[in-house]
């Protein structure tokens, strides 16, 4: 994070409204720093889900400046049939946290023909995400700003394992898709105050 306040004048600006083709506009860190010595690359998308429309294989793997091959991804989601359809080839795996969803009921009144319950008991969610990026050369994590992912933002900080994470896009709205405020977000003040502390975040504005 120390180092990464040197290139911060090289990331793209904060904008209050979306922007045409934005991801045209982001300055992936990879164009800055050299990353040929790196092992093992990592991308962990949380909650992705949600952004169906956003899927990782239709902007991500393009526009990335580094081989999607040499990536190892990690699905991170409580909808597993959703998810499912993600998993295309080697290297691509679904984690399963039912801590995401909005309604934990809605998963046992799910059909289970459809969406398989799986039994988390024994995993630690934390203690993954904690060995993944620890024993990763280089991590880009994309997650939205939702209760749980905000709490996991929070647990980094305290933990320092936001250190291990060298790009972060970051899906947050003031305002729901009906126009309507959300109540004590502030999506602006976020973004600048984790780039005054040196985390390489993007806007990630969705489809």
């Amino acid at each position: 994070m120390t180092n990464n306040k040197a290139i911060m004048n090289h990331i793209e600006p904060l904008m209050e409204v979306k922007p045409m083709e934005f991801e045209e506009n982001i300055a992936y860190l990879p164009e800055f720093v050299n990353v040929s010595s790196k092992q093992r690359l990592v991308y962990i998308d949380i909650g992705a889900s949600e952004h169906m429309n956003s899927n990782v294989s239709s902007w991500f793997f393009p526009s990335y400046p580094l081989d999607h091959k040499a990536f190892d991804v990690y699905f991170v989601d409580h909808n597993i049939s959703v998810m499912l359809s993600y998993i295309k080839r080697p290297g691509i795996n679904f984690v399963y946290y039912p801590g995401l969803a909005e309604n934990r009921a809605a998963l046992s009144s799910t059909n289970r023909d459809s969406d398989p319950f799986v039994d988390d008991e024994g995993f630690d969610f934390q203690l993954w995400f904690k060995d993944t990026v620890q024993y990763a050369d280089y991590v880009v994590l994309k997650m939205n700003a939702g209760d749980v992912e905000l709490q996991l933002l929070s647990d980094l900080f305290e933990s320092g394992i936001i250190c291990f994470i060298d790009e972060l896009f970051l899906h947050c709205s003031d305002r729901t898709e009906s126009g309507q405020a959300v109540k004590g977000r502030d999506c602006m003040s976020l973004f600048k105050s984790l780039r005054r502390a040196g985390v390489y975040v993007h806007q990630w504005w969705g489809a």
